[in-house]
Formats: structure tokens, C-alpha cells, sequence
């Protein structure tokens, strides 16, 4: 008799077949052909040039994992697990799913040995150069990865905005903000707030349309292209940082609060929106997402200890970590 114990190991050992499993959905774009209602493997097979009996045997095990149903006719249909894989919804899965089973994710985390051997980067390793370099060669690839981290900010946006009160704030500053979704929720809720989004050119492009052609948010943002490490930053009272600061390692991480805190009003404070690992001996599945940083750019998810030691190391104080509902806390620092 198989034990809970044995079985449970398996299914992780063989958590890299899901992964493809639902890659193949969404490289074929199952849930959207499905969105209209249920149709056969052939006629799905038809539809993406796909060969029937090999595309039947995914949506079977497609419905095993309850993205789709098997009904009646030989027919799949989507389920409400699966509907967010569609590429309509805001918080679409699409993207990552996109991601985790194509080069980018996959041959990285196939060097998690060697990184763990050596200490080097496994996402140099894996795909040959640095990732900021694969982004270059590979456009798509990083629109992609732009467009996954705005659905993931949708689908958090609304908790954080309603976890932090910004009614004390005049002038808040989202460095690393991507395409500007959280900075929009913000300044939509706290119609007293001015704002700046920073982000790279490339990146920031794509949140002119959200933020400048909205008649009312246009005239409390300024949009900045720029780099971080190098351009100097606004002053302000208030800096949020979401999913920044993990991408880091200690040395860069410092390098970036301490121009931050430079650019700090008297009495201002920074805002770090990342997921806060649990302390020692607390195991969480939130540890993967500690080993996704560590394999993909050499950055670590923190514990709330680890956030106060890098923190006072330039001139911050902790002042409360907030929950959130969502994945993420906001690590509330001031400057001693």
C-alpha cells in the first residue's frame, strides 16, 4: 500500500509535468478558443493545428487538474479555474504560464544544482547571458514578462491600497512600477496625492496610456524613463517599492535605499511591497519564491529580521510590517 508520505513526494517530484501540461494550453490558447462555450478535441486540434489524439490526451489531463471539463459529445469545456488562463482577464495566469514553461524559467531552474554547487547565477547558466541581455535578444520574451507582472499587480493592487493609508502623504514616488497599475490605484483612492512613476524607458511606455490619457490622473503624475542607480531621483515624502527590492541582492539593495533616502523629505518613509518569508523554522511554501530570486537574478525574499538588518545597515528604522490579505506585506521604514 502506497503511503501518504510516498505519495505526496511523488506528485512534487513530478511537478515539472503540470508545468507542461498547462504550458501546452496556454501556448495554444485553450482557454480562449473554449470562452464561447465547449468544443471536441478535433475541432480544437482543427483550430490550432494540432494533432487530435496527442491534444486530446492533454485536455484529458487538463481536466484531471480541473482546468476543463470532459462532458458529454467528447467535448471540453472550460472551468473557472481554467478561465484564468484567458488572455481578456486582467489577472490572466496566461503570461506566467507563458513564461514557467517556455526557456525563461525552465533551463534557469534546471541549473538549480549547479548555482547551489558554485554560488553563481543559475539564470546565466541556463540561458547563456544575463537576464537584462536575454530580454534584449528575446523583445517578445519581455513583453510577455511585462505583461504577466502587470496581471499579478491587478490581482494585488486592490488589497494593498486598502491596507495603507495615505491620507498623512503629499507626494508619492513608485520606483519600479512597471506599467503604473499600482500607482493608479493609489492616486485614484487618495485624490489629494501628486505621483511619479520610475521605471526603465522601455518599461514605462506602456503606462502613458493608464496614467496620462485619464484626464484627472494626468494632471498628478509625471512619468519618469529612467534608471534608478543612476539618474537622481524626485524628492518626496513617500517611495513604494512592489517587488523591487526581492530582485536584489544586499549590495544593490543598499546602493538603492540609500538613494532613496537621500531623496527623502524630512519625515518621509519608504513603502517595500514584497512577500515577507516567514522566521527560521517556520516552514512555508512562500519559499519557493526565496528560490525563484535566487535562480533567476540573484536576489533573495527576506524575513522581517533580515528587512531590519538591511534596513538599519543605511540609516532606517522599521517601523511595522502590514498585512495585506495578498501574498505581499508593506515594510514600512523612516529614516533615523
Amino acid at each position: 500500500m502506497v503511503s501518504d508520505a510516498h505519495r505526496k513526494v511523488g506528485e512534487l517530484i513530478n511537478g515539472y509535468r503540470v508545468t507542461q501540461i498547462v504550458g501546452v494550453a496556454a501556448h495554444l490558447g485553450i482557454a480562449d478558443l473554449l470562452a464561447g462555450g465547449p468544443k471536441t478535441a478535433s475541432e480544437l486540434a482543427t483550430e490550432t493545428g494540432s494533432h487530435e489524439r496527442s491534444l486530446y490526451r492533454v485536455l484529458r489531463a487538463l481536466a484531471g487538474y480541473g482546468l476543463l471539463d470532459e462532458i458529454e459529445g467528447d467535448k471540453f469545456a472550460l472551468t473557472e479555474m481554467g478561465s484564468t488562463l484567458r488572455s481578456d482577464r486582467p489577472d490572466s495566469w496566461l503570461q506566467m504560464a507563458l513564461l514557467a514553461s517556455g526557456d525563461f524559467f525552465w533551463k534557469p531552474w534546471g541549473q538549480l544544482l549547479h548555482g547551489v554547487k558554485t554560488g553563481e547565477l543559475p539564470s546565466a547558466q541556463g540561458l547563456g547571458m544575463a537576464v537584462r541581455e536575454f530580454f534584449d535578444q528575446n523583445p517578445e520574451v519581455r513583453r510577455t514578462f511585462d505583461d504577466g507582472q502587470t496581471s499579478n499587480t491587478v490581482t494585488t493592487t486592490q488589497n494593498i491600497v486598502d491596507a495603507y493609508d495615505f491620507s498623512g502623504a503629499s507626494k508619492v514616488v513608485d520606483l519600479g512600477g512597471g506599467q503604473g497599475e499600482l500607482l493608479a490605484a493609489v492616486l485614484s483612492k487618495n485624490a489629494h496625492l501628486q505621483g511619479v512613476l520610475i521605471d526603465l524607458p522601455n518599461v514605462v511606455e506602456g503606462a502613458r496610456a493608464q496614467l496620462i490619457e485619464d484626464p484627472d490622473l494626468a494632471k498628478r503624475v509625471e512619468i519618469l524613463g529612467i534608471d534608478a542607480f543612476e539618474a537622481p531621483l524626485p524628492t518626496a515624502d513617500t517611495y513604494m517599492m512592489k517587488a523591487v527590492i526581492h530582485g536584489l541582492g544586499d549590495d544593490r539593495g543598499t546602493v538603492l535605499l540609500t538613494r532613496i533616502k537621500d531623496a527623502l523629505q524630512p519625515g518621509g518613509r519608504v513603502l517595500i511591497i514584497e512577500t515577507v518569508i516567514p522566521d527560521f523554522g517556520d516552514a512555508s511554501p512562500l519559499m519557493h519564491f526565496d528560490l525563484n530570486m535566487m535562480v533567476m537574478s540573484g536576489g533573495v525574499q527576506r524575513t522581517v529580521a533580515e528587512y531590519r538588518d538591511l534596513l538599519s545597515s543605511v540609516g532606517y528604522r522599521l517601523e511595522r510590517v502590514i498585512e495585506t490579505g495578498a501574498p505581499q506585506s508593506i515594510v514600512e521604514a523612516v529614516p533615523d
